[in-house]
């Protein structure tokens, strides 16, 4: 019996748990979008039915939490084709909107994400741009990459800079 479901606008291809914050889960979408959870007042939820459960000895039918995303990106800056892969990027580094790298200023969280796929994008996310959006815009919060490298062929590439 599952737990809770994930609501997601497109098929997801893959899931992945933030490594430091596990109640943040991402995913890569048939569309070429990136989905972005948090489950935390599930896990509660589901700790809360699990006592209530205990207490009733099972005389209810258990409803299956449902969680909406946090935010989901923007289908025109997400990827063209299905996302093929999703990894968090390691809580050492990030990265910025320039596509530099450099030290986290929070190397005990993860905040960052990157996505690839047969369109040839790499394309990297960061969930405080995300949070940033679902409280200036609560009602229509919108998820861009922070910044996107183009691969063409093997010697080639090009980048395009992301305003946000």
């Amino acid at each position: 019996h599952p737990q809770f479901v994930l609501e997601c606008p497109s098929d997801a291809l893959l899931f992945r748990f933030n490594p430091k914050q596990p109640e943040l889960v991402a995913a890569a979408c048939y569309t070429g979008q990136v989905v972005l959870w948090d489950i935390s007042s599930a896990q509660a939820q589901l700790k809360s039915k699990e006592q209530q459960k205990k207490e009733d000895e099972g005389m209810r039918e258990a409803q299956v939490p449902v969680v909406k995303p946090l935010i989901v990106s923007s289908i025109e800056t997400s990827h063209r084709m299905p996302v093929t892969d999703l990894r968090w990027l390691p809580s050492s580094f990030e990265v910025n909107h320039k596509g530099r790298i450099g030290d986290s200023q929070d190397s005990t969280q993860v905040h960052q994400l990157v996505t690839v796929g047969p369109d040839g994008q790499m394309l990297f996310w960061d969930c405080r741009s995300a949070k940033k959006e679902i409280i200036t815009k609560p009602a229509d919060p919108v998820w861009n990459p922070i910044f996107e490298v183009t691969m063409h062929q093997i010697g080639t590439s090009q980048v395009r800079r992301l305003s946000g």
